[in-house]
């Protein structure tokens, strides 16, 4: 489908111009934030519930390398 070629294309260039906004760089830093706050809930959980927040996780953490969370840290570190 090419409509779906194209947009999966722009997506590095939609990135690249929403790293200009210091509001996604607060947002994607949520995302890390519930991140965080899942892996701390792994503590004393029995192994279906580790098994969903580990899925959990790794959502999360696909989004903040899509969203090149490392990059925006840098970035706006000041500001997060």
């Amino acid at each position: 489908h090419a409509t779906a070629i194209t947009m999966k294309d722009q997506l590095p260039a939609d990135i690249a111009s929403l790293h200009t906004h210091e509001a996604f760089a607060r947002f994607i830093g949520q995302l890390h934030k519930k991140r965080e706050a899942t892996i701390r809930d792994l503590h004393d959980k029995n192994s279906d519930q580790i098994m969903q927040l580990s899925g959990r996780i790794s959502e999360l953490q696909d989004l903040l390398d899509l969203a090149g969370w490392e990059t925006l840290r840098k970035v706006y570190s000041n500001q997060l």
